[in-house]
């Protein structure tokens, strides 16, 4: 697990904006050939479609090939714990702050779909604090629980990625 910090955004519309555009750059040179067509969205549509969230959380996936999702959220409440068994988790924070909780051993989960796992307890772990900026890369099998400060709200950029095994 590696974490590192960059300069933190001015503003989360230039920051998506940026994040979203070095993100495509990568995606489109991990897709080769297979894609041919650039995707844009822009930071207007980004924030619209995570402006209001639902139990806590609102999620928009920005169009990029089917190996490589990217997904823009927000929360403003308590999340579950989540386990991926076949993707690992690449978070870039865009604006608030979040602490998550990150570990090996995890109990009282439940499968939600093949190989994604919701819900129960980490037990131990380590947790780290997200502010604009931060990068938090998370390995497949790892749970992983975000929790935003009452009253706070966490904007930030998920990029799946298949786990080599």
């Amino acid at each position: 697990m590696s974490f590192l910090s960059i300069n933190p955004p001015s503003a989360i519309g230039r920051s998506l904006c940026v994040s979203g555009c070095a993100l495509m750059a990568c995606l489109s040179v991990q897709a080769g050939e297979k894609s041919k067509v650039a995707q844009y969205t822009s930071a207007a549509d980004i924030r619209a479609s995570v402006a209001k969230t639902v139990n806590g959380v609102a999620a928009y996936t920005i169009k990029t090939d089917a190996s490589t999702p990217v997904i823009v959220a927000r929360r403003d409440g308590p999340g579950e714990v989540e386990v991926h068994l076949k993707q690992n988790d690449l978070v870039v924070a865009q604006s608030g702050k979040v602490t998550v909780l990150i570990g090996e051993r995890v109990e009282g989960n439940r499968e939600v779909a093949p190989n994604e796992w919701l819900g129960g307890k980490i037990i131990g772990g380590k947790s780290y604090v997200l502010a604009p900026g931060d990068v938090l890369w998370i390995p497949f099998g790892l749970g992983h629980l975000m929790t935003v400060p009452p009253g706070g709200s966490f904007s930030y950029l998920v990029v799946k990625s298949e786990a080599k095994q």
